[in-house]
């Protein structure tokens, strides 16, 4: 099936009906591949932190450590946002994301061979390695913004969470319970090289569909317009002698990245993701610490976020597709303040209470809760972040610089946020002084939506009363072209000689023949009184 899908796509002459029948026809299989491409990110990515307690024992390292090995991955991705520009520039679209993908089997293979030998550099060594491979969903919503529509892109987007978020439920349920079968920590991560080693079959299938259909119509085309525009700057240097500035003034101006709308929606998405990424990473820590569950069962109930997540986007992505893009900036504070909720009932919950005795401690299962709001926020959250950033930014060919932009902000937030964290439990030996942390990261977030949606509702007031104005205006200066042309009308009748002339000649016309009419009555006077006096 894949061979004859790739010899299909050989042709090289395509016209548009034919692209678009190709698109259509193909669209399932590019999304399975967008997800796939990023299942070895995915399991990988998290599958130490259902083991946390396993890995600082078999380390001996403590909990900062252990976040620090988080933090790393986030401090390597700061720098590979800036150069996927000018590496897509020199060696196409196929080779970065190839690449990107060899990061991240390189990187887990390091973190296996380091928990093989209990050598802790190398795992942070590979983990560095590993968090170069984040950039991946950034060629992942650009594949996507080229092959759907963007009223699509919010279902498309669920589709695609669903897939990567499934992967990672996976991992947190079965790293537990693959460890207290087999005892052997280095083998399930041995695992995890080999579902990169299928994410970089998979990159290599996505981008060579990709540069068939998209990337070689959209060279012609470009190749079209410019031999367009030679001709027609030919033929305006011919007839008319035009100045330098002319010139580029008609050449269109490429839209800015970092407009208003963009900085607040980076603003948020960076808070608002420093949270998740660091809340995952200690979760099961926290379920067992605090609200005495196993391991076993503290990974099960860890995996309900992804797992809501993962049946909530499709969801949410329908529900957004119908509410219209005027409702994002409302569905995006609403995520944030739901997040913040639940770090707030994090705190105002009691742990588990110890039993006395030998008996064992019952888990506090009103932990679930929380975890499952937590899940519905960040389903939403996430399923938002596409459309979004595909209403603010018009110019398709800007998508890949500001994905990375926004890429790398979530990576600053992360790597300090998860090392604050760590450090404010080793220092209280408690999770409350986290959660307060979390609440205000997120309450940030929320308050700024607020008034993001403020904003563009004043926007949109003014935007209507101009377009009244301009209305209006341009009512009364047709009441008044057609006052001045009725006057002008009227003074070219009064002013028209002509007119005048023939009235005139009317009015002499009248005196004369009342003239005449006065003279022929005078002389029938006359002759009737000389026929009187006759007759006498």
């Amino acid at each position: 099936m894949m061979q004859h899908n790739m010899l299909y796509l050989r042709q090289q002459s395509l016209n548009d009906q034919q692209v678009h029948i190709k698109k259509k026809n193909l669209r399932m299989l590019i999304v399975f591949l967008s997800a796939s491409a990023n299942f070895g990110n995915a399991f990988c990515g998290n599958s130490a932190a259902p083991l946390q307690r396993e890995i600082q024992n078999d380390m001996n390292i403590i909990e900062t450590d252990f976040n620090l090995l988080f933090s790393i991955r986030g401090l390597s991705n700061l720098f590979m946002p800036f150069l996927i520009g000018t590496i897509v520039e020199k060696f196409g679209f196929k080779y970065c994301l190839m690449l990107l993908c060899t990061f991240c089997t390189i990187g887990q293979m390091f973190f296996a061979i380091g928990l093989s030998l209990h050598n802790y550099h190398m795992l942070l060594m590979g983990r560095f390695i590993f968090g170069l491979s984040d950039s991946v969903s950034i060629f992942q919503q650009t594949i996507l913004c080229y092959w759907f529509e963007p009223t699509q892109l919010p279902f498309v987007f669920g589709i695609l969470l669903f897939m990567v978020k499934i992967v990672r439920a996976i991992n947190d349920n079965v790293a537990s319970v693959y460890f207290n079968a087999t005892g052997s920590l280095a083998s399930y991560f041995w695992i995890g090289f080999v579902v990169c080693l299928g994410s970089l079959i998979s990159a290599f299938y996505l981008t060579t569909i990709h540069e068939s259909v998209c990337e070689s119509t959209q060279s012609n085309a470009t190749r079209e317009k410019e031999q367009e525009l030679k001709q027609n700057q030919q033929k305006d240097l011919e007839s008319q002698n035009k100045d330098s500035e002319e010139s580029s003034n008609a050449t269109p101006k490429k839209e800015k990245v970092l407009k208003e709308d963009y900085v607040y929606l980076l603003i948020m998405y960076m808070f608002g993701f420093s949270v998740i990424i660091s809340f995952y990473p200690n979760l099961s820590c926290l379920l067992q610490e605090r609200f005495a569950y196993s391991n076993e069962d503290a990974g099960h109930v860890a995996s309900l976020p992804y797992l809501i997540a993962s049946f909530a986007t499709p969801l949410f992505g329908s529900l957004i597709q119908k509410m219209g893009e005027s409702q994002y900036e409302f569905l995006l504070t609403l995520s944030t303040g739901l997040i913040f909720l639940t770090q707030m009932h994090f705190t105002l919950m009691s742990d588990a209470i110890p039993t006395i005795g030998n008996v064992k401690t019952e888990p506090n299962n009103m932990a679930i809760i929380p975890i499952s709001l937590f899940g519905i926020g960040h389903a939403l959250f996430v399923t938002l972040q596409g459309p979004l950033i595909n209403k603010t930014i018009t110019d398709k060919s800007n998508m890949p610089k500001a994905l990375s932009i926004m890429k790398v902000a979530e990576n600053i937030g992360g790597m300090f946020l998860t090392f604050i964290a760590a450090y404010v439990k080793v220092q209280t030996n408690s999770f409350i002084g986290v959660h307060m942390l979390y609440a205000l990261f997120t309450l940030i977030p929320t308050v700024l939506g607020y008034h993001f949606i403020i904003k563009l509702n004043r926007k949109m007031e003014n935007e209507k009363q101009k377009k009244t104005k301009d209305a209006i205006s341009d009512g009364n200066n047709d009441d008044i072209e057609l006052e001045k042309q009725s006057l002008k009308a009227k003074q070219s009748l009064e002013n028209s000689p002509s007119v005048n002339d023939n009235s005139d000649e009317e009015i002499k016309t009248e005196i004369s023949i009342s003239d005449s009419t006065e003279m022929d009555c005078i002389s029938e006077d006359d002759t009737s009184k000389k026929s009187e006096k006759n007759r006498d």
